[in-house]
């Protein structure tokens, strides 16, 4: 089977026993609207991905090997950012040393 769609690929974690109905659980469009709003746009079919299974996904993603989920993707981003912030400062500290 090929997927084509997000509703394709709901139906084969379905009958594949990889989650059930209700072990797909999706972003809503008000969270990806904000992520959207700090981090600029997604592509589309990511939308429609996270739309799907951006909270949970049965056994297709495991949190503890694979960082997929939208709270995870979050603490990610900020922990990114935490160390970008650092990075700029210190490049700014050495460049005033070099002076």
């Amino acid at each position: 089977m090929i997927i084509l769609n997000t509703e394709d690929l709901r139906e084969k974690l379905i009958s594949s026993g990889i989650a059930s109905d209700s072990q797909l659980i999706g972003c809503t469009t008000e969270e990806l609207d904000e992520i959207e709003d700090s981090y600029g746009n997604l592509p589309k079919s990511y939308r429609e991905i996270m739309k799907l299974i951006g909270r949970k996904a049965g056994r297709l993603v495991d949190r503890r090997e694979f960082e997929f989920y939208l709270d995870q993707i979050l603490k990610i981003n900020e922990q990114d950012l935490d160390y970008l912030k650092l990075a700029v400062k210190e490049e700014d500290i050495a460049v005033i040393s070099q002076s």
